[in-house]
């Protein structure tokens, strides 16, 4: 049986995205194992993968800093022989690892992120799709000299103690089942990748006026829940109504004004938002929903009236 060794420790989606290709690596070569280092909290992800084998680092104890890496690599060691090294991640704790197995006689084959052809993506007006990072995990594989594909969904085990918890949240939660249910995680550890919120709440608008969907956001944190409690207001119409009329629905703990949720409003597009805003009764702040739009909201005669400033082209 041949044995190797993977890295992917984080993030949730990036880690989600190894399950389908080390499945499909695993069923191509059946004289193969591996050992996926990765975070305890993902282990659920990889359920019940035959001759796949699972090691949590203690990155908050003994595999902790610099000195850590290095007990990392020699507990690791310990596991082995391994016949290569997959770094599916590419950072510098999986790279000093990838280098100390080198040391010791096996080769180490890293990730090809395509930074230069996302930098040129970025830079240049040339449109092109770029590789997916499922294709990415099987290309390295594959340089390792392992064969493999991406089979047909579904990728993930659920165990039957997972899949009654699921039952009794929905159930909890009284969502429907026979509607399309959509999981989003509109937030990343680096800020940089994070699309924006107001681009998700416009998206999941647009998604609900072509079909009645459930949104399940993920989030964690008291900044991040803040920001997902915003998404308890729904709208929709806006963009298939010939007058430009816009439905919203509130939720019971949407953070919006009570005036707002109760009384329907009328919006008018201003060219300076501050100088329309100056001596009025603020109710709403001035804010983003969608790139290259700002919008307050005032209280006038006892009636909700919104503001909108769209940036010119």
């Amino acid at each position: 049986m041949k044995k190797i060794i993977a890295f992917r420790l984080s993030a949730m989606g990036d880690v989600s995205l190894a399950v389908p290709v080390i499945r499909g690596v695993l069923a191509s070569n059946p004289d193969l194992e591996i050992t996926l280092v990765t975070r305890k909290f993902f282990a659920p992800f990889f359920y019940n993968i035959p001759r796949l084998n699972l090691v949590f680092p203690e990155f908050n104890g003994r595999h902790k800093g610099f000195i850590g890496i290095f007990r990392l690599y020699s507990d690791l060691k310990k596991t082995g022989p391994f016949e290569a090294v997959i770094d599916l991640h590419g950072v510098i704790r999986t790279k000093i690892i990838t280098f100390l197995f080198k040391t010791s006689g096996v080769p180490g084959f890293p990730i090809d992120k395509g930074r230069k052809e996302k930098r040129f993506l970025i830079k240049s007006r040339y449109i092109r799709s770029l590789k997916h990072t499922t294709v990415r995990y099987l290309d390295t594989f594959k340089a390792a000299g392992f064969k493999g594909n991406i089979g047909k969904a579904p990728y993930l085990n659920i165990n039957e103690e997972a899949r009654i918890n699921a039952q009794t949240f929905l159930e909890k939660k009284q969502v429907n089942s026979t509607r399309l249910k959509i999981g989003v995680a509109p937030f990343a550890t680096h800020q940089p990748k994070v699309w924006g919120i107001h681009n998700f709440r416009e998206l999941v608008s647009l998604i609900n006026e072509q079909c009645d969907t459930d949104f399940f956001l993920f989030g964690g944190g008291k900044a991040e829940i803040k920001l997902l409690k915003e998404f308890k207001t729904y709208i929709s119409g806006y963009h298939s109504s010939p007058y430009k009329i816009e439905w919203m629905r509130f939720e019971e703990e949407a953070p919006s004004p009570d005036l707002v949720k109760r009384i329907p409003h009328i919006a008018f597009e201003v060219e300076n938002l501050n100088e329309a805003l100056s001596g009025k009764e603020v109710i709403i702040e001035p804010n983003s929903p969608s790139e290259g739009c700002l919008v307050a909201f005032i209280e006038e005669c006892g009636m909700p009236i919104e503001f909108i400033q769209i940036e010119k082209e």
